[in-house]
């Protein structure tokens, strides 16, 4: 696996119970022989920043991207599984992003 930031955002502040801050990240590289770039809201916790660790968790809810595939398809998925998710194929081309009004995603 291979990643790196191309943007990322200032810190938001997080809320009263677990979250420290949040970001939003755009972020490249190759993962599992997959080409990717993405578009992810990430968050830090407040137990980590006591413990003096800085770690960044991405949400995987709200991930808007574009990667290049190893099989070729046409068509678009929609899946529900941590938020949801619709993607559209276009042969190696897969571009997804996330859809809360989406009648299909959501049951």
């Amino acid at each position: 696996m291979f990643r790196f930031t191309l943007w990322s955002s200032q810190e938001i502040p997080g809320n009263e119970y677990t979250v420290s801050a949040f970001r939003k990240i755009l972020h490249c590289g190759i993962e599992n022989g997959i080409i990717f770039c993405e578009y992810v809201v990430q968050f830090r916790t407040k137990r980590d920043d006591k413990q003096r660790i800085k770690r960044w968790y991405s949400s995987h809810v709200e991930v808007n991207g574009i990667n290049l595939r190893k099989r070729f398809e046409l068509g678009f998925d929609h899946n529900y599984y941590d938020g949801p998710h619709c993607s559209l194929s276009l042969g190696w081309i897969l571009i997804y992003w996330c859809n809360w009004n989406c009648k299909k995603c959501i049951p």
